[in-house]
């Protein structure tokens, strides 16, 4: 029964992540041995497949990510009642328990209770609550019925088997005499559930964590656990790593006085082994347009004189564009190891591309599909199913409905308008006339972006067309032509290793690096700490992220803030007068 898992000799040691572990263990019952193991491709199908069933008209890509995102984080934090064998399936979710603490083991603290309670508070930005619920079940069904389980179910299928079938919880608990669970911080509720049930009858349970690096509150995880293990075994000896051999003298005073502000943590004093004191500088730049700027010239002289390693974090991958552009312009070098999409290639960028190019007449049924329905006009995909665009035989479609056809006319006319337009123009046209930047303001959660997001993209679009003089077709063409030889300058500075040129890297991204030098972008308010709630969980993962951002630096650390972020006057962060032993006011 177990052979083929290459489990089999007790005396072997097994180094899996959670999810092949668990899924592992999955595949030895009877129940899950078929199963196919569903990939990102077929998953969006299934997605699409879901949505239709429950009447939704339009998905699109990026919505169904934004969705997939949802889902993931609700299945990896919502743990039923360990005495029962339900985890969260499309037999038990309910739109009232989509914000119930109801599903928490009940085997937690009070405290811990209170704190994951907080954590999975629930509302999905894509449908309402029982619009979400009807896709979560329709979506659940299609993977049961086809044999299939996503990522997710790894975690909370096997938590369910090993509650449900004593025989397989007991072969499992006798293979793993001893566990050892390294990055800790980062388990989830699922995760430590599992965790607990395989570890029960030995009880002999090493984790290595670090509390304040905790930083992937998104995915579920809860740095809160590493006191809830204490409660679950109540003789842990608990041994304290105090000395960080990475930085220099002055980032680890200042990243630990900053983090020491985090009130749900394990106290803690950690000392610099290094002696060079190092340098931690704070520099104050007018826009991001000049932050980037001199960041880009300060990394060409540094790579110009010195072998040492550079990188510049941010806190999103949006705010990555100005300084992608300055490094572009002054041929320095990069890379990325995280897929970062730049100014060329956001989704938002490629709408406004298409209108454009359908305005200048050079436009395939690719670019229509993607502005038909932005804003919504109830365009039908199948309506496009062109080899050529045809005006004609996209009217015709809808010969028997005259409105339709009334609102192809329609766009048909704006297209003209735009056509006789300056880059400019044509696009504030497109952002205030045709209705796109409301479009955005109403739909941009759906596709997992702020209305301050998108609007902060719009005018950066806007940006790039003020160097473009004259209207017209041909300008418009012009326009475009620009707008894709900086895309490929942009992937031509790009470089594949880190063997020369700056790394890129989200403060996510970042983690377990180091750099003789980081550069960090946007210290400010409502960047990072990026909440406008004041949520105090919330702030606290922004200044753990914050602090291993700060921690790769292994020498010198540069924070750059803004005066002015999208026009409007901001304040620095709380975080840097925090490093300087203050308190935030």
């Amino acid at each position: 029964m177990y052979s083929e898992m290459g489990y089999t000799d007790g005396n072997t040691v097994v180094f899996g992540t959670f999810h092949s572990v668990f899924y592992h263990i999955l595949k030895s019952s009877d129940q899950y041995k078929n199963c196919s193991l569903l990939s990102e491709k077929d998953k969006m199908r299934l997605f699409l497949d879901a949505a239709a069933e429950c009447g939704f008209k339009n998905p699109d890509a990026q919505l169904m990510q934004q969705l997939s995102k949802e889902i993931s984080y609700l299945m990896n934090t919502k743990v039923n009642d360990s005495r029962t064998s339900d985890s969260l399936t499309s037999d038990n979710l309910t739109s009232d328990n989509l914000t119930s603490d109801s599903l928490i083991n009940d085997g937690q603290t009070h405290a811990a209770k209170r704190n994951c309670a907080q954590s999975i508070e629930f509302s999905s930005a894509v449908y309402s609550k029982k619009d979400f619920e009807a896709f979560f079940k329709a979506y659940d069904q299609m993977k049961r019925r086809n044999g299939f389980i996503d990522f997710d179910d790894m975690l909370v299928r096997c938590l369910e088997l090993l509650r449900a079938d004593a025989l397989i919880r007991e072969y499992w608990q006798n293979r793993f005499s001893q566990i050892l669970v390294d990055e800790a911080q980062d388990m989830n509720q699922v995760q430590f559930q599992v965790l607990k049930i395989l570890a029960d009858n030995h009880k002999n349970v090493f984790i290595v964590g670090d509390d304040d690096q905790s930083i992937y509150g998104f995915r579920g995880a809860d740095p809160s656990i590493l006191k809830e293990f204490q409660d679950s075994y109540p003789d842990t000896h608990v041994v304290n790593l105090s000395v960080n051999y990475r930085s220099s003298s002055s980032v680890v005073l200042k990243a630990s006085a900053m983090i020491a502000h985090n009130k749900n943590r394990f106290e803690k004093e950690i000392r610099p082994f290094q002696k060079d004191e190092g340098r931690v500088v704070v520099k104050s730049c007018s826009d991001v347009e000049k932050e980037a700027q001199e960041i880009a010239s300060a990394c060409r002289r540094y790579l110009e004189r010195s072998d040492g390693k550079a990188a510049i974090l941010f806190r999103k991958r949006k705010e990555s564009s100005n300084v992608i552009r300055a490094l572009t312009r002054l041929h320095v070098p990069y890379y990325m190891r995280e897929q970062i999409t730049t100014i060329y290639e956001h989704w938002i960028t490629k709408d406004i591309i298409s209108y454009i190019r359908a305005a200048a007449g050079v436009a395939n049924p690719e670019d229509f599909l993607l502005i038909a329905n932005r804003p919504n006009r109830y365009i039908r995909r199948e309506s496009l199913d062109m080899e050529e665009f045809s005006w004609e035989k996209w009217i015709s479609y809808y010969d028997d409905r005259g409105w339709m056809r009334e609102r192809i006319w329609k766009l048909k006319n704006e297209l003209e308008t735009i056509g006789k337009m300056s880059a400019f123009a044509a696009v504030n046209y497109i952002r205030k006339a045709i209705g796109y930047e409301a479009y955005i303001r109403e739909n941009g959660m759906k596709f997992g972006i702020t209305e301050d997001e998108g609007l902060m993209i719009l005018n950066e679009i806007q940006q790039m067309t003020k160097a473009e003089n004259g209207s017209g077709r041909y300008h418009l063409r012009r326009w475009l032509s620009k707008m894709e030889e900086g895309k490929k300058e942009s992937e031509m500075a790009r470089t594949p290793t880190a063997a020369r040129g700056v790394g890129l890297y989200t403060f996510h991204g970042s983690k377990g690096l180091e750099f003789d030098r980081v550069y960090i972008l946007d210290v400010n308010e409502t960047v990072t700490p990026s909440n406008k709630n004041d949520d105090e969980a919330q702030t606290e993962e922004e200044r753990r992220m914050f602090y291993v951002a700060c921690t790769r630096a292994k020498k010198e650390l540069y924070l750059y803030h803004v005066q002015q972020l999208r026009g409007k006057k901001v304040a620095p962060s709380r975080f840097i007068e925090e490093m300087e032993g203050g308190y935030y006011n």
